[in-house]
Parts: C-alpha cells; structure tokens; sequence
C-alpha cells in the first residue's frame, strides 16, 4: 500500500520534472537607434531574428521613442518601439514581419506583445507559423487595437496547440498587416515575448527520478530502525 509520504515523494518528482515558463526571445527595441529601422534586428533577451525585409519599402518601419512599460520584461524600461506606416497608396497592406527563433529544449510556445493602430493603420494583425520559412499556417488575427498602448492593453497568441513548433531548431512566425486605409496609418509594436516550457533533458529526468527513488528507500530505512528501536525498548 503507498503510504501518505511515499505519494507526496512522488508528486514532487512529478513537479520537477514539468516545465518551468522561460522567455525564449523578446524585442523591446530600446537598443536600437531611433530613425529608419534595421533589416534585421536581434531580440534583446533570449535568441532570435526579426525581419523586416518582405516589406514593400524599408523606409515604412522605423524605431520611435513613445515605447510602454507593458508586457515588458522585468527590469526593462519603457523606452522605443517598432513603427510600421502603412506608405504610399497603403503598400504594406498584406506585407509581414517575420520572426525565427529556436525552441530548442522547449515546448508550449505562447506570445504576447504590446501594440496599437491609428485610425487610418492597420486594423487586423494576422499570425502564421512555419516550420521551414516557406509554407506557412495562419493561426489568430488580432483585431480591435486601440489608439494608445494603454487602450489595447497586453495582445496574447497562443501556439501551445502547435506541436510542430516544439523542440526545433528553427522556426518562423510570420505578422501579416493589413486593413490600413490612410498612407500615413501606423501601426506601433513593442515588448514581443516568445514565451515557452522547458523541458529537461533526459539526463536531468534521469537524475531526479533517481533522487526520488533514493529519498524514498531512505525514508524507508529510516521507519524500519524507528520501528526496531521502539521494540528494544
């Protein structure tokens, strides 16, 4: 019969071998320089690629200084952000930002990010993943985004469903803009977090299993020579 300690041990085991939340990339943009945006920029924390280059022109995204303290990483300030203007006869509509960044060792992949549109910017923000940066499948389109960061609050698209996009080395999540209806309609995005579990490795489960098993076998010795000392006196 399995003793009341002997579960407890057990569910402990359990508990650390799940996954624990870790950031896998994150753009704040507040080391970039203000003005015309890089092709390609690296997130501040974590690992990974943002690229803006399927854009129709490069003068469209440039790096403003009006960032939020929202959905940042701790520690972080609330410095710049990433623009993106919709241009001359709205030739961003339908052009997107692409994002690679390995999950390596990490599953449940869920992101969020702070933004917001003005009137005339773009009103859906489609977001597809790809596991070979050339096909890729639509999953949420965010709608709604207010004027100011404050209004739009924290936007939150979940790939955890997505298996496919667990414990690669590359993966590709690709924002599609459209909706603008005015050339100079923006749209600002700031704080994006890839956010997943870690999985130990194999050698780490092994380790703690074999730690489990060893508390248990001493709890065990230590019951039976309680047991003995209680019968010699």
């Amino acid at each position: 019969m399995i003793r009341k300690w002997q579960l407890i041990l057990v569910l402990m085991a359990a508990g650390a071998c799940s996954g624990r939340a870790a950031i896998i990339a994150d753009w704040n943009f507040n080391d970039q320089t203000s003005g015309p945006a890089s092709s390609s920029i690296a997130a501040e924390h974590g690992s990974g690629s943002l690229n803006l280059s399927q854009l129709a022109n490069s003068a469209d995204a440039t790096i403003g200084t009006g960032g939020t303290a929202i959905n940042e990483v701790g520690g972080d300030t609330a410095g710049k952000d990433l623009i993106v203007t919709a241009g001359a006869s709205q030739r961003e509509n339908g052009k997107s930002i692409i994002f690679s960044l390995s999950t390596s060792g990490c599953k449940n992949i869920v992101l969020t990010y702070a933004t917001q549109a003005s009137s005339t910017g773009f009103n859906s923000q489609q977001w597809s993943y790809s596991t070979d940066g050339t096909h890729y499948t639509s999953l949420a389109t965010i709608t709604g985004m207010g004027a100011a960061y404050t209004t739009t609050g924290t936007e939150t698209v979940d790939f955890s469903t997505v298996t496919a996009l667990d414990n690669d080395s590359t993966v590709y999540f690709a924002l599609t803009l459209s909706g603008a209806s005015g050339s100079s309609g923006t749209d600002h995005f700031d704080n994006i977090q890839f956010n997943a579990d870690v999985v130990p490795e194999p050698t780490a489960v092994g380790a703690i299993a074999t730690a489990g098993l060893l508390a248990l076998c001493g709890l065990r010795v230590w019951r039976q020579r309680r047991c003995c000392e209680k019968l010699k006196s």
